[in-house]
């Protein structure tokens, strides 16, 4: 199960004043930046990066569908488009750089670092740029894997970015459950559990939320409310219709085989079992509940002789 759930939404942006905005002189006009975006777009998607970056340097107007498209970009063509930025830029040496060609050059600069898994520099990098309107939608996602990941090292320096995601997307439930996740990554368990909750009511008890808040309580030492949230995420997963979160269910009930298998009281090795039997029916190709299946059995077979 994703642990970084988030969507690209765009954050609230009046229409009336990007109307205003053009009005007041942002360099280039409606015309010549729409077709700006059109010829980046294609050569993206001819995959002529080199020329991409050449054509960004001309007119280093990136749209946000074309941002979006330069971070799914493999680290090497990533490295083509920046490399044409860079020698257009070089024919313009005799004035300094505009504003809109610095924001490019350390776009393409956090990018190719978070290609090359520097991830701490990367966020550093692109955190300034979360603040330009236009970028701030599709620099979400990176940004907060990357927050999340530092977590998981054990370092606290994504929560900033990930406080601002959350406040951006106030109401959201990816926006609280990721701050949460972090937190609980951190050891944080309290702040992190309260977080929880409130994804939970953000996100309608939504299976993979429940699953991940289940973690955090075992974390905390509160088995029972741990089995409660992984079990209620399985039967609310199961009752989907179209059978599209079996996925979901299957993490649901492998984690709560676990912990039962944990928590050692009569009967609770048959219904770990039990529970594994059924996440494997769910998702046959599925590494983990086969595993365990196979391991509680062998305990069970020892425990019999």
């Amino acid at each position: 199960m994703s642990s970084w759930r988030i969507r690209l939404l765009a954050p609230p942006f009046p229409l009336f004043r990007l109307g205003i905005l053009f009005l007041l002189g942002i360099p280039g006009t409606i015309s010549n930046v729409s077709a700006q975006n059109l010829a980046l777009g294609a050569l993206l998607s001819k995959k002529e990066y080199t020329r991409a970056g050449q054509t960004l340097a001309k007119h280093p107007q990136l749209s946000a569908s074309d941002l979006r498209s330069l971070i799914s970009l493999a680290p090497k063509n990533i490295q083509k488009v920046d490399q044409g930025f860079k020698q257009a830029l070089l024919q313009k040496k005799h004035r300094p750089f505009t504003l809109p060609e610095k924001r490019v050059l350390n776009l393409l600069k956090g990018l190719l670092q978070r290609a090359q898994h520097q991830i701490k520099a990367s966020l550093q990098t692109l955190t300034p740029l979360f603040g330009f309107r236009p970028w701030t939608g599709p620099l979400a996602n990176p940004l907060g894997s990357m927050a999340i990941e530092l977590s998981r090292r054990g370092n606290s320096s994504g929560l900033p970015i990930l406080r601002k995601i959350s406040l951006l997307w106030r109401g959201q439930a990816f926006a609280s459950a990721n701050l949460a996740l972090a937190l609980r990554l951190l050891g944080k368990y309290s702040k992190s559990d309260h977080l929880y909750q409130q994804a939970a009511q953000e996100s309608r008890r939504a299976p993979w939320l429940l699953n991940n808040w289940g973690l955090c309580r075992e974390a905390m030492g509160d088995l029972e409310g741990a089995l409660r949230l992984f079990l209620e995420g399985a039967r609310r997963a199961e009752e989907n219709k179209g059978g599209k979160l079996s996925g979901d269910a299957a993490t649901c009930q492998t984690n709560a085989a676990l912990l039962l298998e944990k928590r050692r009281r009569d009967g609770d090795l048959a219904r770990a079992i039990a529970l594994l039997k059924h996440a494997v029916h769910l998702t046959p190709n599925r590494i983990r509940p086969r595993y365990y299946l196979h391991i509680f059995r062998i305990e069970r077979s020892g425990e019999e002789q």
